[in-house]
């Protein structure tokens, strides 16, 4: 009974020592290397940037815009679809960015709650959609965001 009881006793000091390091290892920080984490996040952030430019030239080069009832869009889905997604990417990643950061520990500074509005995609047409959402030029979107060219 006595090595029954030494060994629950042993069993229990293991148990309270790991639910100490657990506590202990939560309250540190949240990423393993700030830095590697941090330079992750650029990346996401140059990529998306660049494809946002190379979306915009794609749109120029291959997509129509045309104006029915007084509004201006897309002639084709695919395009309608590209321009909302380079608008979602352009108008949302750094919000999203700005959230990794502060969710991994690197900022401290929550960033608001609310994303950022999205523009309607005809914003992306020659001459601009309708609403009262600015035109959207290529030159908007430069390929800065901590990497040089975009490389």
């Amino acid at each position: 009974m006595r090595l029954y009881d030494e060994y629950f006793r042993e069993l229990g000091m293991l148990v309270i020592a790991a639910i100490v390091a657990m506590i202990l290892i939560g309250c540190g920080p949240a990423v393993r290397d700030p830095e590697v984490y941090s330079a992750e996040v650029d990346f996401m952030e140059a990529a998306a940037a660049e494809q946002v430019e190379r979306g915009i030239a794609v749109i120029e080069e291959h997509c129509v815009c045309e104006e029915a009832f007084g509004v201006k869009g897309f002639t084709t889905e695919s395009c309608n679809n590209l321009a909302e997604t380079i608008l979602v990417v352009k108008h949302r990643m750094k919000y999203h960015t700005e959230f990794m950061r502060y969710l991994g520990g690197i900022h401290e500074k929550r960033p608001p709650k609310e994303p950022p509005e999205i523009p309607d995609p005809s914003t992306l047409c020659p001459g601009g959609g309708g609403g009262d959402v600015p035109v959207v030029d290529v030159e908007d979107y430069p390929v800065d965001a901590g990497v040089d060219g975009g490389e």
